[in-house]
């Protein structure tokens, strides 16, 4: 009974999960033209550092902390009080959270507004350090003076993206995410292609993809709009269990978004263009992550709440330690082969218009730093929401500010003190403190469930290592072979050339080949979960979807 149970949680999941994954996809192609029609448009140069702090760096940011807040403090309670009193109940609850998100965002938007030259001055110092980089503070006030009122779309449409997670609607909300990417670029790259190019298109895409957002979550609220209003009722019982998880978790946010904010403050001293490498690098890093471990983390997120209500402690072990492997099992071989094949991956991605050479270099680098932690990045998600879902969210935050602390200490310490490389100082701060993060969150959470046992964690990593070395061999002997044969002529392209992209195909079938091979060897049980999951739920699911 339990085995049938266990595998009814994860069969809702992996299809929770495919339907956000199919949104997030294009959700993250959104980022990822954004990020290349910026790039492309004008280079690694003096706009897109200013992206990176003002609309990024800012505005952004500031989204970021009502959108990583909301889920793990509002939806556990707006689930518990539906089981307990209906919905009614409930969204008398959510409309005071939304009433005094509302109140909250209008007065940080007209500060923002108002003082836009200070707070880019304090953000990027080095922007004010030398006239050569006086053009990138310009450009930095235009965008956030502009973009601000963006921020009102963006974070609503994380309180609604919540609530339709919360009925375990996921299709509206990652679709919300995809519209506010494209409907941005489709304005960027509109008014570029019709008027002159000028930074003030990216802040208008912006507010225009924040609109788009929110549209898209109130379609699919239609039928609850009508429970929808402003109402302020702090005496509501519910606020004080919101209040208790959410003051750690903004804690624990807005130092991580100090510790972003400071490592872009020590950044902008960067030479003009490297700054945005490392932003750039990071993109393409994190496009594995955000689509699979996040979406999984979303999807998972309602059943860990109810086995936490439950208190059903086996199944949610087994549900996490399941995960954390199957994650292990994809990120660590694909950490080996993109650093391996960065330059490449970079190349492919990026070199149009205005993007050079150096760019490529700068860029690959810093990816290569990044995805030194990938697979860190892939848990962080599942354990994060684990820990919300117990309504647990003191130690999460405070192993996380350990580490934000840990790593502005250390990038201050390596830049003025050892007077090491800023660029790399840069670029390895994050992911080493993500690593040293994860590790701790991974034992503290043994300590009140029973996850990866010890033993058969310890075999699943040694035949990892294996598997790790045959891939990365299979790929390092494949592209020194095609580089030769496919090398790109002089004063070409490298943006979608095939010549790039048939170097990379061919080293990525070999290390996938290596790695089917000795997991088929190895005889690795994680493996033979997906591929009996493909065989059963996935292949039968075509099926009916085919009609036979």
């Amino acid at each position: 009974m339990e085995e049938q149970t266990a595998r009814s949680t994860g069969t809702r999941i992996a299809r929770a999960m495919l339907v956000v994954l199919f949104f997030h996809l294009f959700w993250k192609l959104g980022g990822f033209i954004l990020g290349n029609v910026l790039s492309g448009l004008y280079g690694l140069e003096d706009v897109t550092d200013a992206y990176i702090i003002g609309l990024n760096g800012i505005v952004f940011a500031l989204f970021l902390i009502v959108e990583e807040s909301m889920g793990p403090a509002l939806m556990p309670v707006f689930i518990y009080r539906i089981k307990d009193d209906g919905e009614a109940k409930a969204w008398d609850f959510s409309n005071t959270v939304f009433t005094l998100l509302f109140v909250v965002l209008c007065a940080t938007i007209m500060i923002g507004v108002l003082f836009t030259t200070q707070i880019v001055d304090f953000a990027a110092p080095g922007f004010i350090s030398g006239e050569e980089r006086l053009g990138a503070r310009a450009c930095a006030i235009t965008l956030v003076g502009i973009g601000f009122p963006g921020l009102l779309g963006l974070a609503l449409g994380s309180l609604t993206y919540v609530i339709l997670n919360a009925y375990k609607k996921f299709g509206y909300p990652a679709a919300g995410d995809a519209a506010q990417k494209f409907i941005w670029v489709a304005v960027l790259w509109g008014l570029s292609s019709i008027l002159v190019a000028n930074p003030i298109y990216i802040a208008v895409g912006f507010m225009a993809g924040a609109a788009a957002k929110i549209g898209v979550h109130l379609v699919g609220l239609r039928d609850k709009l009508r429970l929808l209003r402003f109402r302020l009722d702090l005496r509501n019982p519910d606020m004080r269990r919101f209040l208790i998880l959410l003051t750690p978790l903004i804690i624990g946010i807005v130092g991580a978004k100090a510790r972003d904010f400071i490592t872009r403050m020590i950044g902008s001293y960067l030479p003009k263009g490297q700054l945005s490498a490392i932003a750039w690098g990071k993109k393409v890093g994190d496009f594995p992550v955000l689509i699979l471990p996040y979406a999984l983390s979303i999807a998972m997120f309602p059943y860990l709440c109810d086995m936490a209500k439950d208190k059903d402690y086996k199944q949610f072990g087994s549900v996490v330690s399941n995960t954390l492997k199957l994650l292990a099992m994809f990120f660590i071989p694909l950490t080996i082969g993109a650093i391996i094949m960065r330059h490449s991956v970079v190349q492919f991605l990026y070199d149009w218009g205005k993007w050079t050479e150096i760019s490529t270099g700068w860029t690959s680098l810093a990816f290569g730093c990044y995805v030194i932690a990938l697979v860190f990045y892939a848990s962080e998600a599942i354990l994060m929401q684990s820990f919300f879902s117990m309504q647990n969210t003191w130690i999460p935050v405070s192993v996380g500010l350990a580490a934000s602390s840990l790593q502005i200490a250390g990038l201050y310490a390596a830049v003025n003190f050892l007077d090491l490389n800023r660029f790399y100082c840069v670029a390895l701060a994050f992911p080493l403190s993500r690593i040293i993060k994860n590790l701790v969150l991974i034992g503290l959470m043994k300590k009140k469930i029973p996850i990866l046992p010890w033993q058969d964690t310890l075999t699943f990593l040694v035949k990892m290592s294996v598997i790790c070395a045959g891939v990365g061999g299979a790929m390092y002997v494949t592209d020194l072979f095609a580089g030769s044969l496919l090398e790109l002529p002089t004063g070409s392209r490298g943006f979608l050339n095939p010549l790039v992209g048939a170097r990379l195909a061919v080293a990525s079938l070999a290390g996938i080949a290596a790695f089917v091979v000795l997991c088929l060897v190895l005889r690795l049980e994680e493996a033979r979960i997906v591929v009996n999951w493909l065989q059963t739920e996935g292949w039968e699911r075509i099926r009916t979807r085919l009609g036979r």
